[in-house]
């Protein structure tokens, strides 16, 4: 949901260097980083603003600009910058943090929640919080965010930016348009891990170029619940759980994975699960026995055109031991393959409350893929 349009109330009036590295009481203007090898946001302490300021560091919440740090930036209480689309709650810029981003407070904005510019962080990015936050308001009064982390745009954007030690979920993030946003500079080593909630447009989306190296896993041996959910909110509809137009090395899912909802949708890729486009790679994609890769269509009985996987890259390879929904439960388009044998799981057509049979057009797409191997149908 937007977090508020309209004219500023409270503009920004003042910036406050936070030297010491501690913020532990209420702040409602800018806070920059100066010369502090690490960061800390306590329980008791917040970075509020609401404001119309027009550069990209006054949009900011929490900025850190230009810098080395040695250690870390840990938010346990709040940074929020909500201020009608254009706010950025932590905004790093050309600066390296050596020990890691961890969020186990609330982390909320109009536009990105945590904006990774020309920067590199090692020791990866944490978000364990799933708290309920009430902030000030672009419009006046007061929002409140039911998520970790959430924000009108992407919840994490990387712009030229590259995270060492993977991205971590195992609270909930929510961003208008994106979850996890790669541009097509950007790298994430040590992939993605979500054991948590993650709702968007587009969950996870790679422009052409970006890379994920060490997988995107979703859940775990121990954790079905985890859920990556396309939602489709102010006329947005459609959206992926995954969206790929760059480089995943592995996709791994224990949990849930569901595309867009609305039937009104036309196209390629909308309303699929794991939407790989042209140019995409990704090198497997195993579906865990607990695993339900899905078009929330098909899960609520209707098959529109809906997709669990829709495929227009190349995926080396493709095993299923779980649940793959949709009108077609595989497709791959014109110009995309899938490599490797489809073995040795099912793909099940649900049919009403019953999975039978692998949707004829599914196989078809996978016979003009040249795809060799065994299929199974219950």
């Amino acid at each position: 949901m937007a977090l508020g349009i309209g004219f500023a109330l409270v503009p920004i009036n003042a910036w406050a260097d936070c030297a010491s590295g501690t913020v532990s009481s209420a702040i409602t203007v800018l806070c920059t980083s100066s010369s502090t090898t690490s960061f800390a946001v306590t329980g008791q302490g917040s970075i509020e603003v609401a404001s119309s300021n027009s550069s990209d560091a006054a949009y900011s919440a929490l900025l850190i600009s230009s810098k080395t740090m040695t250690g870390s930036v840990i938010n346990s209480g709040i940074l929020s910058t909500t201020n009608g689309g254009e706010g950025k709650a932590l905004y790093v810029t050309g600066s390296s943090i050596s020990q890691g981003i961890v969020n186990n407070g609330s982390i909320i904005a109009g536009n990105v929640a945590i904006n990774l510019n020309s920067s590199t962080i090692t020791g990866g990015i944490t978000n364990s919080s799933s708290l309920t936050a009430t902030v000030p308001s672009y419009t006046g009064g007061s929002f409140t965010s039911t998520y970790g982390i959430q924000a009108s745009w992407s919840a994490v954007s990387l712009a030229s930016a590259t995270v060492n030690g993977g991205l971590n979920n195992s609270g909930s993030m929510y961003g208008f348009v994106s979850g996890i946003y790669l541009d097509g500079s950007s790298v994430i080593n040590q992939g993605i891990s979500n054991t948590g909630v993650i709702v968007s447009y587009q969950a996870i989306s790679l422009a052409s170029g970006a890379q994920v190296n060490g997988g995107v896993t979703n859940g775990s041996s121990v954790n079905s619940a985890a859920s990556m959910t396309s939602a489709s909110n102010g006329g947005i509809s459609g959206g992926n759980a995954i969206y790929n137009a760059g480089s995943i090395d592995f996709v791994s899912n224990y949990g849930q994975m569901t595309g867009g909802t609305d039937t009104s949708v036309s196209g390629t890729s909308a309303r699929s699960a794991i939407a790989n486009a042209s140019g995409g790679v990704i090198g497997s994609i195993v579906n865990q026995s607990t695993g339900v890769i899905s078009s929330s269509l098909a899960s609520s009985g209707t098959y529109q055109t809906s997709y669990g996987i829709y495929n227009s890259g190349t995926v080396t390879s493709l095993t299923n031991y779980g649940t793959i929904q949709g009108n077609e439960g595989v497709h791959t388009n014109t110009g995309g393959s899938i490599l490797s044998h489809l073995a040795p799981g099912l793909i099940p057509f649900q049919l009403g409350t019953k999975s039978v049979f692998c949707h004829y057009d599914s196989l078809y797409h996978f016979l003009q893929a040249d795809v060799t191997g065994s299929f199974f149908f219950i």
